[in-house]
């Protein structure tokens, strides 16, 4: 676990200073809070400093980098005249009857009923049908076989495929756009046909989804974006 001891600034570019008893080198990532060097738990800040002075170039690479990091969508608001998020559109939160249901672009809920938890149920139930109905319809056109279709907890992963078949999916995966999910599902149906990422699985891919590259780059940038949304 990281703890940070405090923060540095060399030639004007500020760095948090963090040690890790699982470190055996310093290193340096670039973040949402901008750049930070973690080092094993004996760096003291004078080594940290000597470090950083030492690693000037690679620190304005990153600094660079977090100045290109897309903005985060705004986290979620489980409220009546709140937004959530659904295929990359921003959907409006309004008062209903009881538990959260989604119709035409719209969530209602009644406002006892409006908690995290509730929500996150309704997505799992959306996620589900939105990509039950995408993984049939393309494994269908493509002559592909699949055993089960599960939705699981915002992990960083957007799906695996398991040997017998069972696709897995996140439920955060239908908060993005719906060609990014389309790209997701192309990807996780060739590896019925190739369990690993050889230029005959990239293949299959380009054939289920001729747009792969694009967005898979785009979907990228969406992981990022979507940072503040999880369980």
């Amino acid at each position: 676990m990281e703890q940070e001891i405090g923060q540095l600034s060399i030639n004007g570019i500020s760095c948090r200073i963090c040690i890790s008893p699982r470190r055996r080198r310093a290193g340096l990532t670039a973040g949402e809070n901008g750049i930070t060097l973690c080092g094993p738990a004996c760096m003291t800040l004078a080594d940290a400093e000597k470090i950083l002075l030492h690693n000037q170039t690679a620190i304005q690479k990153l600094l660079r980098k977090v100045r290109s990091m897309p903005l985060p969508v705004p986290p979620p608001e489980y409220a009546v005249g709140g937004t959530l998020r659904l295929l990359g559109k921003c959907c409006p939160v309004e008062r209903g009857h009881g538990k959260p249901v989604y119709a035409d672009g719209v969530f209602y809920v009644h406002p006892v009923h409006a908690r995290q938890e509730m929500f996150l149920k309704l997505y799992r139930q959306l996620a589900l049908q939105i990509l039950t109905e995408k993984v049939r319809a393309l494994a269908e056109s493509a002559r592909i076989t699949v055993a089960g279709i599960h939705i699981g907890s915002a992990s960083r992963r957007w799906g695996s495929c398991t040997a017998d078949g069972h696709l897995h999916f996140p439920w955060k995966l239908i908060l993005c756009p719906e060609p990014l999910v389309d790209y997701v599902v192309a990807h996780e149906l060739a590896h019925r046909k190739h369990m690993d990422h050889s230029a005959a699985f990239w293949e299959e891919v380009s054939r289920l989804c001729p747009e792969w590259e694009r967005r898979r780059k785009e979907l990228r940038r969406e992981e990022q974006k979507l940072r503040s949304w999880s369980e």
